[in-house]
């Protein structure tokens, strides 16, 4: 045994996972950050839409847009997309300028088709191959950013966001 496990007890393999649990909270910690400041240019994109078409920056011009990040994977965005959904649906009932993107970062149309019936989502879907995502430093999801009718990032949030407090920010 060495000098190293006699007085800690951990050996090779217990200092490797060590350090990666460190790497870890300190990477976790870091995408919990805005990527952007705040008044910062959003990125431009081009998606293709789930219904077909596609959705651009440049077509929100005017009105505020929340772009929805999100995998159909992913347990937290299984909760949150509904319940924003609802919010969507109420904005757009009163005819908010507020227009909603939910962009699925795990690709395959007939997957996120399956997801999006199987949840009743009405929300307009862009499919992202992760250059959106990336472009707006997305490294967790859900992710939510808030551009102003000009194309300024004007919010962002790093997991899981309530119905309430987004309609906080977008009102």
């Amino acid at each position: 045994m060495s000098a190293m496990q006699n007085r800690s007890g951990l050996g090779p393999v217990g200092l490797a996972v060590g350090f990666a649990l460190i790497f870890a909270v300190q990477l976790w910690r870091g995408s919990s950050r805005s990527h952007f400041a705040v008044g910062a240019p959003a990125p431009s994109f081009s998606l293709p839409l789930l219904s077909g078409g596609k959705a651009g920056l440049d077509q929100y011009r005017g009105h505020r847009l929340v772009l929805l990040f999100w995998a159909t994977w992913c347990g937290p965005c299984r909760q949150e997309l509904p319940e924003l959904d609802g919010l969507y649906a109420r904005l757009q009932a009163v005819h908010s300028e507020v227009r909603f993107l939910a962009v699925s970062i795990d690709g395959g149309a007939s997957e996120v088709g399956r997801f999006a019936t199987a949840l009743h989502l009405k929300l307009p879907i862009a499919l992202d191959d992760g250059e959106v995502g990336g472009a707006y430093g997305v490294r967790a999801i859900p992710h939510t950013v808030v551009i102003d009718s000009h194309g300024a990032i004007e919010h962002e949030f790093a997991g899981a966001i309530s119905p309430d407090e987004l309609e906080r920010f977008i009102r």
